[in-house]
C-alpha cells in the first residue's frame, strides 16, 4: 500500500521546496502527498475550522511526516484555538503525554506556530519523522531554537538531519535539503532508486548546481548551533 508524506514548512521561506518536493514525489506515482495547498479552510472561520485539529486530521492520515526548520517560525495559531485542540480527547492525551510542551505553547512568550505544532503532533500520533534543520539560520534564544531543542530533550522517535554544507543562497541550500529528503526516503524503502528517481534527483542535481553559479560566495557569519534532534528507532 502506498504511504503519504506530509511536508512540514513555512512557505515564505521554504515554499518553492515544498511545491517542488510535492508534484516530484506525485509524479513518482508510489505516495501520496499533503501539504498546505491541500487545506482548504485554514485562517477562515477559526471556530468551524480551527487549525490545530485540522493538522491533526492530516498527521493521523499520513504516515510519514517531513519537516524542515529554518530561520521563519511562520504563523501562529490563536490562544483559543490551542485550547480548542487541547480541549479535544486526542488533545487531553497530548497534554498527559507533553505537560511541559503544552505549558510552554500555552505561554504567551514561548507559543508554538503552527508548523512547529505539525512536528509535536508528527511525534504524538508516532510517526515517522524527518526533521531537516539548516543550523546557520537559527539564532539562540529564537522560537525556532528553542522548537528545535525541546525535541531533542523529549528523546523521542526522530533524528535531525542537519543542511550544514556552505551553499551561496538559500534557495540553493534549500534544493540540497531537498536532495537529502529524497535520498532518506529511498533509505527508508518508501520511493525505489530506480531510473526515474536516478534521472529526478539528478535534475535536483544540476538545479543546485545552476544555483550555486549565480552568485559568487558570501562571507558568512556562523550563528549558534541548536542542540541535535534524533530520529525514531525501528
Amino acid at each position: 500500500m502506498s504511504k503519504t508524506i506530509f511536508l512540514s514548512a513555512v512557505t515564505d521561506e521554504f515554499g518553492t521546496l515544498r511545491i517542488q518536493l510535492a508534484d516530484s514525489l506525485a509524479c513518482l506515482k508510489v505516495v501520496h502527498i499533503r501539504h498546505q495547498k491541500d487545506f482548504v479552510y485554514f485562517g477562515i472561520k477559526e471556530d468551524e475550522y480551527p487549525t490545530l485539529q485540522q493538522l491533526a486530521k492530516e498527521i493521523i492520515a499520513s504516515n510519514i511526516v517531513v519537516q524542515f526548520v529554518g530561520e521563519d517560525p511562520g504563523w501562529f495559531p490563536s490562544e483559543s484555538e490551542v485550547q480548542q485542540f487541547l480541549d479535544t480527547s486526542d488533545g487531553i492525551a497530548f497534554k498527559e503525554s507533553f505537560p511541559d510542551i503544552v505549558d510552554a505553547a500555552l505561554d504567551k512568550e514561548t507559543k508554538f506556530s503552527a508548523t512547529q505544532w505539525e512536528g509535536w503532533l508528527a511525534l504524538f500520533y508516532k510517526k515517522e519523522f524527518l526533521c531537516f534543520t539548516f543550523p546557520r539560520r537559527i539564532c539562540v534564544g529564537t522560537s525556532q531554537s528553542r522548537y528545535v531543542s525541546r525535541l531533542a530533550n523529549t528523546n523521542r522517535f526522530l533524528k535531525e538531519i542537519r543542511v550544514e554544507d556552505r551553499y551561496v543562497t538559500d534557495e540553493s541550500e534549500n534544493f540540497a535539503a531537498g536532495l537529502k529528503a529524497y535520498n532518506s526516503l529511498i533509505k527508508m524503502r518508501v520511493i525505489t532508486d530506480d531510473p526515474e528517481v536516478e534521472t529526478l534527483l539528478q535534475n535536483v542535481r544540476q538545479t543546485i548546481s545552476d544555483l550555486q553559479k549565480k552568485r559568487k560566495p558570501e562571507s558568512r557569519i556562523p550563528k549558534s548551533i541548536p542542540t541535535p534532534v534524533y530520529r525514531r528507532s525501528e
